[in-house]
């Protein structure tokens, strides 16, 4: 429980497009599965936005917006084997990190434009993303 959120991706059998039952975990030993950076304490919820991003809440009080699409960084370096190429694959980068809660975060959802979140001292906050700036 010390606020690590871990990215472990499915390992998909091609023929079937069914999850491999034997080894369900696209992983190895030296895979590095924790994004970072890791919350302060217990992750309280999490809840999905748009395609390719989730959000986490903690005991910090702090919500976190995560990319964690598939798309693979243009980093223009050749990539040495499919080992590098699924650790760029897996990177998932924390895009916001929003705080406002003094005690612990309870929980968390969206719509993709709203972000309703509430707290341990018995206070919601909506945070309104729908206007253009």
């Amino acid at each position: 429980m010390d606020g690590t959120i871990h990215r472990i991706p499915l390992n998909i059998n091609p023929t079937t497009g069914r999850v491999d039952e034997e080894n369900p975990f696209l992983v190895s030993e030296t895979t590095e599965t924790a994004i970072k950076p890791k919350h302060v304490g217990p992750v309280m919820c999490m809840t999905s936005g748009a395609d390719g991003v989730f959000i986490s809440g903690g005991q910090d009080g702090a919500l976190r917006v995560w990319d964690c699409s598939d798309a693979e960084a243009d980093t223009g370096t050749e990539v040495a084997d499919k080992q590098q190429l699924d650790q760029r694959k897996l990177q998932t980068k924390c895009m916001y990190a929003l705080t406002g809660y003094k005690l612990c975060l309870g929980s968390a959802c969206t719509d993709g434009k709203h972000l309703v979140s509430d707290g341990g001292e018995s206070s919601v906050i909506v945070r309104d993303y729908s206007r253009e700036i």
